[in-house]
């Protein structure tokens, strides 16, 4: 009589295949202690490459609609930044476009101060661009060797030129910060996990330790990303972005905790019992 043969699934096949799969529970992150290293490259690779549309997707709809709101405004002549100083028509100060997170406007020389008229203000000044914002005010200069013309004409054909550009450096700052992050915290909070892991009796290795510190990062990181990409569709505001960025280092620890209490437990190793002689040959 032949047993009957058991029927798995192609989701649980594909589980097992695959091996640890989610590092967003603690028992999840837990479960790459015994995968490989290119597991935990490979998990890391995807998250950054998340992190990277969710940058790209927040700028899209918090601030480029800003800036291609701003082009029609430009003036048709007379505009342009050169050798260090911004020539513009005219003394009038004004907002070219502006949104919740974003400003953007122009004070020539012998213009007036333009109130705040978003998170982040762009003003083109004289000789400076300055970024205002309730943190306060940065000034930067413009470069020696830029000529860039705003007028209505030549502003959308700079725009388009600049735009992949931007896009390439903001992708690749979102991908570096992530992955950055992810060694960076992983490293500072190796020694510790595996402490506590010894501690506690639970599984032990200074490797296993390694995999389970980095990898306590993603799913806090994934909370930073996702409120920037909340703030961007305005689902949150200023305070509510910078509280879930803040939060990141307090969710770290808590996940390298819940991470901890979920490796197995340590295995001991059997000693031999009173009556037992440990020389004598098995049969």
């Amino acid at each position: 009589m032949t047993e009957p043969a058991t029927t798995t699934s192609r989701w649980s096949r594909f589980r097992a295949w695959i091996g640890p799969w989610q590092p967003v529970t603690g028992g999840g992150v837990a479960a790459f202690a015994d995968g490989t290293w290119l597991r935990v490259f490979a998990f890391q690779f995807a998250g950054a490459l998340g992190a990277v549309a969710l940058v790209l997707a927040s700028a899209q709809l918090a601030w480029v609609p800003t800036v291609e709101g701003s082009l029609a405004e430009l003036p048709e002549s007379g505009a342009e930044i050169r050798a260090g100083r911004l020539t513009w028509p005219g003394t009038e100060s004004r907002i070219w476009a502006e949104r919740p997170q974003l400003a953007l406007g122009v004070i020539p020389a012998g213009g007036t101060p333009l109130g705040l008229n978003g998170d982040v203000q762009v003003e083109f000044r004289s000789d400076a661009l300055w970024l205002r914002g309730l943190l306060g005010v940065a000034s930067l200069p413009y470069p020696p060797d830029l000529e860039l013309k705003l007028t209505r004409t030549a502003g959308p054909a700079a725009w388009q030129a600049w735009r992949p550009v931007l896009a390439a450096v903001l992708g690749t700052s979102g991908f570096v910060l992530h992955l950055g992050f992810t060694w960076a915290v992983g490293l500072m909070v190796l020694l510790p996990v595996w402490a506590a892991a010894a501690l506690f009796g639970r599984m032990s290795g200074f490797a296993s330790a390694a995999k389970v510190s980095v990898m306590s990062t993603q799913a806090p990181l994934l909370v930073g990303w996702f409120a920037v990409f909340g703030y961007a569709t305005r689902a949150l505001s200023l305070s509510a972005l910078g509280l879930g960025l803040g939060s990141i280092p307090v969710l770290v620890a808590v996940w390298c905790i819940w991470s901890i209490f979920s490796l197995p437990p340590g295995t001991p190793k059997a000693s031999p019992s009173k009556n037992e002689n440990p020389f004598a040959r098995r049969k």
